[in-house]
């Protein structure tokens, strides 16, 4: 029998099973997230506990931001970064732009962040609001 090897770093649910690395099922978890389900749901976990690897595992439409990427040198080089990442995420969102039940509000802003048209001084406000109705 081939030993798997440990999925060390890798924070991608399908590289995960393609590449056949061994892997703790968490179908549980996300059961219970899902059945549980608040407007937002914060994970504060330690380092390399699963985070980004369970919300990989998710299939339905959520805003996935991991700040794990966001560092410079300077105030402004991080949020340079952060606008990027919250771009690259709405840019992955963009199906759900037709979609009857996101709010007029929330089409826009998700275009205006698909675009990067929105300001430093918006981003904590576009984040919050955020959510189908």
């Amino acid at each position: 029998m081939q030993k798997k090897e440990l999925p060390v770093g890798i924070d991608d649910f399908g590289k995960l099973r393609k590449e056949d690395f061994y892997y703790i099922d968490k179908t549980g978890l996300i059961r219970d997230l899902l059945s549980n389900w608040g407007e937002v749901n914060l994970f504060t976990r330690p380092r390399r506990f699963g985070k980004t690897l369970n919300m990989s595992m998710l299939k339905y439409p959520v805003i996935f931001l991991s700040l794990k990427s966001v560092d410079g040198l300077t105030y402004d080089l991080a949020m340079e970064r952060l606008k990027t990442i919250i771009q690259e995420e709405a840019m992955r969102l963009h199906g759900i732009l037709k979609d009857e039940f996101l709010s007029p509000f929330d089409r826009k802003m998700l275009s205006q962040m698909e675009n990067r048209e929105i300001s430093e001084k918006e981003i904590p406000d576009s984040l919050n609001k955020q959510k189908c109705r």
